[in-house]
């Protein structure tokens, strides 16, 4: 169903004189694995041009897709990405997720969306004509978003994406210019730390060489063994938050207000429960947070404050590896608020 719509909308807006660059699971599936069954995926992301977004909803609203008016304007404005949906079945929904940029406007990461679009290959996608990232700026995506965006959350599946790209790619991938571009964008030690784990956990056929180039000066080698252990969490970490961590590590007030502002900020209101950023129903929704963060992270806490040894360890390695993370403190890779 998913490649079957992927088609409809490729072609769509190729009709119409829009250019797509198709992203993460729906290019991997039908490029680098041997069969797309082996690449499951809940959604479909497209990257255009940012010019183009006006015409590509016009485009996909006459094709039957919805687009949540409330999220969409502060969506356009702070983040990269605008979510469309279309009900194909009672109980099946088709998602769109149409990038601009893959990632925030701002911050110290600085990537080279325009490069992207030079270097881009054109190939068959669900028998229809798209583009794809070149090998280069496909490594770097995946690792940016693996490690980055969704922070080591993602399990063993963003290893396995890799796995493929070098073994699809192998003798072809120019490992001087991923090397370059990493440092360029800023993002190197996204790049070091998710080819490590690649590598070592996938037998990945990265080049020593290209690994050890790319590892951030100063690098604490425990950080390699945090992240090997979020991306094989068990239940229990997958469900503490950053901001959670960043909450119980801050020592003066002072920190733990600025973490709670930023959990409660009118964006993040606006963007969980789907409410105007100028709407006065927003000073309702405060309470309405408030509440769904205790029933989620209530328990957690009250161990933290009973000093359970065992949680209270993982929190701090937790800590350790989300700061080194993070751009920096004021700026997260993902939504703001999570």
């Amino acid at each position: 169903l998913l490649y079957r719509e992927l088609n409809n909308v490729l072609r769509g807006l190729k009709d119409v004189g829009i250019q797509v660059i198709a992203l993460k699971g729906a290019a991997l599936a039908e490029t680098v694995y041997p069969t797309r069954a082996l690449r499951p995926m809940s959604d479909v992301d497209l990257l255009i041009r940012k010019e183009e977004l006006p015409r590509v909803e016009d485009k996909l609203i006459g094709m039957g897709y919805l687009v949540d008016e409330d999220k969409k304007a502060w969506f356009k404005e702070y983040y990269f990405n605008l979510d469309f949906s279309k009900n194909e079945a009672p109980s099946i929904k088709i998602n769109l997720d149409i990038h601009w940029d893959i990632h925030p406007p701002s911050g110290s990461i600085k990537i080279d969306i325009d490069g992207m679009w030079e270097r881009a290959l054109t190939v068959k996608i669900a028998n229809s004509e798209a583009m794809v990232l070149s090998p280069e700026d496909l490594l770097l995506h995946l690792c940016h978003h693996a490690s980055c965006s969704h922070i080591l959350t993602g399990g063993l599946r963003p290893l396995c994406d890799i796995y493929e790209t070098v073994q699809y790619y192998n003798g072809t991938i120019d490992w001087e210019q991923v090397q370059t571009r990493s440092f360029q964008w800023r993002i190197n030690k996204y790049v070091h730390i998710i080819l490590c784990l690649a590598k070592e956990l996938l037998g990945a056929a990265v080049p020593d060489a290209a690994v050890e180039a790319l590892q951030p000066d100063h690098f604490d080698a425990r950080l390699l063994g945090w992240a090997r252990e979020k991306i094989v969490a068990d239940r229990e970490r997958s469900h503490i938050s950053s901001n959670i961590v960043h909450f119980w590590r801050a020592r003066r007030l002072k920190e733990k207000l600025a973490v709670s502002r930023q959990i409660f900020s009118p964006e993040v209101i606006a963007r969980n429960y789907s409410v105007p950023p100028t709407s006065n129903k927003l000073y309702f929704y405060y309470l309405v947070r408030l509440k769904d963060l205790f029933i989620q992270y209530g328990p957690l806490m009250a161990r933290l404050f009973c000093r359970d040894e065992r949680l209270t360890a993982l929190v701090e390695r937790e800590h350790r590896l989300d700061e080194w993370l993070a751009p920096s403190r004021s700026e997260t890779c993902g939504l703001p608020g999570r």
